[in-house]
């Protein structure tokens, strides 16, 4: 699901972004936040790139991780708003 565990639901609550959370949106099997600092974090599905990390892969990615920059090589900065 949206947080790229499993197909089965989380019963017990999983902390998933830092507390300093701007804003949020999710897709169909993914999620993704913009942090306090400007940076994005996404999870879930990424069978189509929506992850942001310049790839695809049939893998869960349960745990957030940085969006890259157009170079690729650091995290996309100074975002202020998004959506999936």
């Amino acid at each position: 699901g949206q947080i790229g565990a499993s197909a089965s639901p989380v019963i017990n609550p999983v902390k998933l972004y830092d507390t300093n959370v701007k804003a949020i949106t999710t897709g169909n099997y993914n999620t993704c936040a913009i942090q306090a600092d400007g940076s994005v974090k996404c999870m879930g599905k990424n069978t189509s790139g929506q992850l942001g990390q310049g790839t695809t892969d049939a893998n869960p990615h349960p745990v957030p991780d940085f969006v890259v920059d157009s170079s690729g090589s650091g995290k996309l900065s100074n975002v202020f708003a998004i959506s999936a």
